[in-house]
């Protein structure tokens, strides 16, 4: 391959700091691409054959289920909710279930979407901020 100095120094100190040689870093780097694909091509197709044929008010777009419809009372949220979940399932069990594994595929999505992710601080119960109101001590 024809590498750029730049990647190639990148390459050597990351294959560095894990043990492993520059080769075995770009084999191992391209198997995960590829597995990663495949798992993205294997979750559109799942979800655009088997659901989107027997409901053509859905369609994928990007990975996402959207819906097409002009009232909201001809949608059965069951069987979205249970396609949904065994999507859920399939995505798991294709990281043996492994939450950080899952978490961090989750993440590298987002990240591939190129949309931009707002994340905001947790917000306190509203009867969390009364209640602690209501025990300070007064001086």
């Amino acid at each position: 391959m024809n590498l750029s100095p730049e990647l190639q120094q990148e390459i050597e100190q990351i294959s560095t700091s894990l043990g492993i040689s520059p080769e075995q870093f770009i084999l191992e780097t391209l198997i995960d691409k590829i597995s990663s694909l495949k798992q993205q091509s294997v979750s559109s197709i799942t979800i655009s054959t088997e659901y989107t044929q027997q409901n053509p008010h859905l369609q994928n777009k990007d990975c996402i289920l959207v819906i097409e419809t002009a009232t909201l009372d001809q949608i059965n949220f069951d069987e979205i909710l249970e396609e949904i979940h065994k999507i859920r399932e399939q995505h798991a069990k294709s990281f043996n279930y492994d939450l950080q594994a899952i978490c961090d595929d989750v993440r590298r999505r987002q990240t591939e979407t190129g949309r931009q992710i707002i994340s905001s601080p947790l917000k306190q119960p509203r009867w969390h901020e009364q209640h602690n109101n209501a025990v300070q001590p007064t001086v």
